[in-house]
């Protein structure tokens, strides 16, 4: 009876055994299936945090932009108010300029009819000369005074001229005066070791985006461009900004094509040979 029960016993521990093998084989099973899992979401753990990365460096990128336009925007306001400055002081002179010239036109016309009422009474004069020389010489006293008059018109008239003269070269310094300031004025000063921009504005301008020209730089494939065990990025060669938008123009030396991406990685030391 013993060895019936020992047997069964060892029956027991034999089919315990084997059901403790198939579940070991099992949990095996599930483990390596878990471990599988978890790489995979280890993979796409890394490619979400490189696609954080360059969300993160385009809003940086965008940062910088704003901060350019809002200084683009403060240099142009104070240009326009300096501008506007300008047309109000242009305009002043304008006015000072009609409105010195019309008084010079009046002076003119009143001395040209001055001169055209001593011209008519120098014909008269003339006129009474000739008929008084026709007269006798119990005129000739008469006729001495009409000859002083006469002298005396002359040098008026002689005068009257002079000031003419003198009025026209009054009105072109003037001219010309008012013409050296507004040219002195619209001249801007030459300073040294500064860009115009910021000899306008008064502030630096931004260069952190600028890059060396013919560095080497990895520009990001996307996952909809590329299968699992494909590199992640391209190898190019920097050529500048592109003319269309704002992301970066490149240079791929493989299939000799220029590449237009945002998210892309600089190394300045490496130049391509």
């Amino acid at each position: 009876m013993e060895i019936e029960r020992l047997e069964k016993e060892v029956t027991e521990l034999s089919e315990s055994s084997f059901s403790i093998k198939q579940k070991k084989e099992e949990n095996g099973k599930v483990i390596s299936e878990l471990v599988k899992k978890i790489k995979e979401g280890v993979e796409k753990q890394n490619d979400l945090l490189m696609e954080v990365d360059g969300l993160v460096e385009e809003l940086v990128r965008e940062e910088k932009d704003v901060e350019m336009l809002t200084q683009q925007r403060d240099s142009l306001d104070v240009n326009l108010n300096r501008v506007q400055q300008e047309v109000v002081s242009l305009r002043r002179t304008i006015e000072i300029i009609t409105h010195d010239k019309a008084e010079m036109e009046e002076a003119k016309v009143e001395v040209e009819n001055v001169i055209v009422d001593l011209r008519r009474e120098l014909s008269k004069l003339k006129e009474a000369i000739t008929s008084l020389t026709e007269s006798s010489e119990v005129e000739k006293g008469r006729n001495e005074e009409l000859l002083s008059q006469m002298g005396y018109l002359r040098e008026a008239l002689n005068g009257v001229s002079l000031e003419k003269d003198k009025l026209s070269l009054l009105l072109e310094d003037k001219e010309r005066k008012l013409k050296k300031s507004w040219l002195s004025s619209r001249k801007q000063k030459r300073r040294r070791y500064m860009t115009p921009q910021e000899a306008w504005s008064g502030r630096k301008t931004v260069v952190d985006h600028f890059r060396i020209f013919g560095c080497i730089e990895y520009a990001h494939i996307p996952d909809e461009k590329r299968k699992k065990l494909e590199d992640k990025s391209l190898k190019c060669v920097f050529l500048g900004v592109s003319e269309i938008s704002k992301p970066y123009k490149l240079y791929d030396s493989l299939t000799k094509k220029v590449v237009v991406s945002c998210d892309v990685i600089f190394d300045e030391k490496k130049t391509w040979t």
